[in-house]
């Protein structure tokens, strides 16, 4: 069976790819041994299900196929990834789940937020672009409901939840290193680029950014596993799994405050409050806390605390700066032109992807004092969530992400309360850390754009799992409350 899931998998690639069996040059031995790598890696998942969920969170965390495409000349191993998972996971644990999740409310609210993105597209300036965001919802949505069909317990959700910290820190940790060292390591592979940039004043510096390629994005997708990583070290039983996901998170903590990312430490900040208040720490886990809030002041010196200091001008009264950040005042361009759009078009948006289409237009009405060095005809973006939704897609589109997040998040506080009912603390404090991760990444989206939501889909998969693996232990009504969602944590 192996050999001929691995024949019919090169035969596929062949078909795709004719150039695929040539021998070119830019075909290393290296790109050679990673497309093997990934052809054994299909087989493994085939003889043994259990393992595809951790498969699968690798290839979305690290963006592995990306990555693969980009720097490595192979063809998307995704796409032979997720027909593998399917048939494998159907024949193991049957589609019961696939059924159950098609009438879920947070699977009905995804499709119809694709549906709104797709109707967008009949009318939006720039359709191409549309259709671009319609697959991009499309594919982060199956990678939900896969999610779901592989993970189906207890133990799946613990393995998931350790190959996120892992994959994390390894980015992180490989982000680290090349700050220290430059370029001397290279980019390893893709996974650790840096972007030279702006801090402020007259200050250049490197700033890295994972295989994502823009050091904010890689700063939220590094902050998200932060309290995964701290949770697993205060439930593992091991000495030695403690401390490895305690060091795990020093590592997603230094990756964090070395891509510069303000937007990042203000959702740090939010994350380590919500921590405080509601997770009722005992005196060791406050220790923790204090330890990773002492790490990131000692690492905040230099240049990333002089950076840390423009956020002043964010405050009532700070007009008057003799040197503003061009970046505010960029970013200030940016939502006021998406809220003027919003209110142009207050209920079905622009169309998606389509801000940029739309962005001079808006920009020479909104007015600001803000030098533009984008070339003509560069993208643009609204480096807003929120306010890019309300932009492209009205109040209709914001509104189905909205029911979608507080979906997400009452099915963590509702997992979180029938497993402390049933006296599993290890479950319910994953379902926590969960909420701090949603919670982070959403403050952070208030100043980035809704590129890369397939990891802010991951968390909703997460969610999902944790909610059915807390109603097979408490037998409670589905789908979940209005007043649910409302609980506090």
């Amino acid at each position: 069976m192996t050999a001929l899931l691995l024949a019919v998998a090169v035969a596929y690639l062949v078909v795709k790819n004719p150039d695929f069996t040539l021998l070119d040059p830019s075909f290393s031995p290296v790109s050679a041994a990673l497309l093997l790598a990934g052809l054994v890696a299909l087989a493994i998942v085939w003889a043994f299900p259990d393992l595809g969920a951790v498969l699968l969170t690798l290839f979305v965390y690290l963006n592995l196929s990306e990555v693969l495409v980009r720097y490595h000349h192979l063809p998307s191993l995704l796409r032979l990834l997720v027909p593998v998972l399917i048939v494998a996971a159907w024949q193991r644990f049957g589609g019961s789940w696939l059924v159950e999740a098609s009438v879920r409310s947070l699977s009905l609210l995804m499709a119809v937020y694709a549906l709104v993105l797709l109707v967008s597209s009949t009318f939006a300036r720039n359709p191409d672009l549309a259709d671009e965001q319609v697959w991009a919802i499309l594919k982060a949505s199956l990678i939900f409901l896969l999610f779901g069909l592989l993970v189906h317990d207890r133990a799946a959700l613990r393995r998931s939840a350790w190959t996120l910290v892992g994959a994390g820190a390894l980015l992180a940790g490989m982000g680290v290193v090349q700050s220290w060292t430059g370029e001397a390591w290279g980019d390893f592979g893709g996974f650790a680029r840096l972007k030279y940039a702006h801090l402020y004043g007259d200050l250049f510096e490197s700033r890295i950014a994972g295989p994502l390629g823009d050091p904010n994005f890689f700063a939220q997708i590094l902050l998200m596993v932060v309290p995964l990583a701290l949770f697993l070290g205060w439930n593992e039983r091991s000495a030695r799994l403690k401390a490895l996901a305690l060091f795990s998170a020093a590592i997603l903590i230094s990756g964090t405050v070395l891509t510069y990312s303000r937007g990042a430490w203000v959702a740090m900040a939010f994350q380590t409050l919500f921590l405080l208040v509601f997770a009722k720490l005992r005196w060791r886990f406050a220790t923790i806390a204090l330890a990773a809030l002492l790490l990131f002041g000692v690492l905040a010196v230099g240049e990333s605390s002089g950076r840390l200091t423009t956020l002043r001008q964010l405050l009532p009264g700070s007009d008057q700066t003799l040197e503003p950040d061009s970046s505010f005042e960029e970013r200030r361009l940016f939502t006021l032109s998406a809220w003027e759009m919003f209110l142009d078009h207050p209920w079905l948006g622009v169309g998606a992807g389509n801000y940029t289409e739309y962005f001079e237009e808006y920009s020479a009405r909104v007015g600001s004092p803000a030098r533009s060095y984008d070339a003509p005809g560069a993208a643009h973006y609204p480096h807003n969530l929120y306010l890019g939704i309300a932009a492209e897609t009205g109040t209709l589109g914001l509104a189905v992400f909205l029911a979608i997040v507080a979906t997400a998040f009452g099915y963590l506080v509702h997992a979180r309360s029938a497993f402390l009912k049933s006296g599993d603390g290890y479950m319910a404090g994953m379902a926590l850390a969960m909420q701090i991760a949603l919670s982070g990444y959403l403050v952070s989206s208030f100043f980035l754009h809704g590129h890369f939501l397939r990891y802010l889909w991951l968390i909703f998969a997460f969610a999902a799992a944790l909610y059915v693996v807390a109603r097979a232990k408490s037998a409670a009504p589905w789908p979940v409350s209005a007043s649910q969602r409302l609980e506090g944590p």
